[in-house]
């Protein structure tokens, strides 16, 4: 059976600090009745309450404990003071997050953990983590009912940035129109499937954006997305001579701790050769974070691909062919895929499986005497921690191997996952 501690006028730093979480927020005011007065609580750790919370790791902890005291009051004497039961809540969405029934007094310190995923909130929702205790005071004679409750409030902050461009490439004119629809369709692919969550950045595109305005946007961006032009260093723009280096954007996401928003969870980036482990890393997303990636190509690639069987169509006819494969194919199918609950990792295997690209630098021979195969396929790749999810909670590796359901919104941490 547990049991709660008593809470004591110190107890916000000394419970934060028992957990390794640093102080808390504070400890709740008394409950004062007639015959004197009697401290219930709760600390909440990991968060501050209206701080902004993003992605699918969100965790927090509270420290539930009761004052002890030899005597609680004069008139009459309190002889104990005892839990019956502990409600952990959070809004009508995750709802009933613990109910534990039972009989509790001084003797336990009561620390229940929690991970949830903020896009089960759209952008800017309070979130309200209610605490309920109900408990009795004893005395000789009588049992004083009494009903503890409190409500922590944090905000959902899911914004998607979403960089959408043509990719011109070495293609007959007529196609032009053709491929800047489809380049704007692998990024609207994000646009349809992280909403309502997420916002997206009204106007975010790289064509009606300085490159000031696109740093300037990643202080809110929760989640980075393109459909452009890139190198292993940068990101570039279709229309003009400019471009946007990785490193200049590390220096803005260095600056989110001091404005208040939540780091990158996720970069995606349909764009030749700027998927590695130094774009990952300026961005915050790389080998050493947990819960966050970056997904790109290492080479170039095309937004139209053209199968072996299509140039040789292609050569048959002497007549261009429209390719069956699309780049915003791929991206659809990987939105869609998280938005199922799917790791990155998982998302970027459906994906390559079903539209693996020809990289840009190909394209299909148009004379006989230029029959030359195709290279090898390309294939989008993970840099940063490949269970990245941005929908439902996040689950370790070793927690996804204890033959656990992972499509859950939380998670209890501080009980087995079996036993949830």
């Amino acid at each position: 059976m547990r049991r709660l501690l008593g809470l004591i006028g110190v107890a916000s730093t000394l419970c934060a600090s028992a957990l390794g979480q640093g102080p808390g927020p504070g400890t709740d005011p008394s409950h004062t009745v007639s015959f004197g007065s009697a401290k219930v609580g709760s600390v909440l750790v990991n968060l501050t309450p209206g701080q902004k919370v993003s992605g699918s790791g969100v965790e927090f902890g509270l420290r539930l404990k009761m004052l002890p005291s030899a005597n609680y009051g004069v008139q009459p004497e309190i002889t104990g003071i005892f839990a019956q039961s502990v409600k952990i809540s959070m809004n009508g969405t995750l709802g009933e997050l613990l109910n534990e029934q039972g009989e509790w007094d001084t003797e336990m310190d009561f620390q229940p953990m929690f991970r949830f995923t903020s896009t089960v909130f759209n952008h800017l929702q309070t979130i309200q983590i209610n605490v309920e205790i109900e408990y009795v005071l004893e005395s000789s004679t009588t049992v004083y009912p009494l009903t503890y409750e409190h409500t922590y409030t944090v905000t959902a902050h899911n914004v998607l940035q979403n960089l959408g461009n043509s990719m011109n490439n070495a293609v007959p004119p007529a196609y032009d129109a053709l491929f800047e629809a489809d380049a704007n369709a692998t990024t609207s692919a994000a646009d349809n499937k992280l909403k309502p969550a997420h916002i997206v950045i009204p106007g975010a595109t790289a064509m009606s954006e300085t490159k000031e305005t696109i740093l300037e946007r990643l202080l809110q961006a929760t989640v980075f997305c393109a459909s452009t032009h890139g190198s292993a260093t940068k990101l570039s723009d279709s229309d003009s001579s400019e471009f946007v280096f990785f490193e200049e954007m590390a220096l803005r996401v260095a600056a989110k701790p001091a404005a208040g928003t939540p780091k990158l969870n996720l970069v995606a980036l349909w764009a030749c050769a700027a998927g590695s482990d130094p774009a990952a890393n300026y961005l915050g997303v790389g080998d050493s974070a947990i819960n966050r990636a970056l997904v790109g190509f290492t080479q170039d690639v095309s937004i139209h691909v053209w199968t072996q069987e299509e140039y040789s169509e292609w050569e048959d006819t002497e007549a261009p062919t429209l390719p069956s494969k699309k780049l915003s194919d791929h991206a659809a199918l990987f939105w869609t895929r998280l938005k199922l609950g799917d790791t990155v990792m998982e998302a970027l295997a459906a994906c390559d499986a079903t539209y693996a690209t020809v990289p840009s630098s190909w394209v299909p021979p148009s004379s006989s005497e230029e029959l030359i195969p195709p290279p090898p396929e390309a294939k989008m790749v993970c840099f940063g921690d490949a269970l990245t999810r941005l929908f439902y909670v996040y689950l370790t590796l070793t927690q996804r191997q204890a033959n656990i359901n992972p499509i859950k919104n939380w998670v209890r941490l501080d009980v087995p996952l079996e036993e949830q």
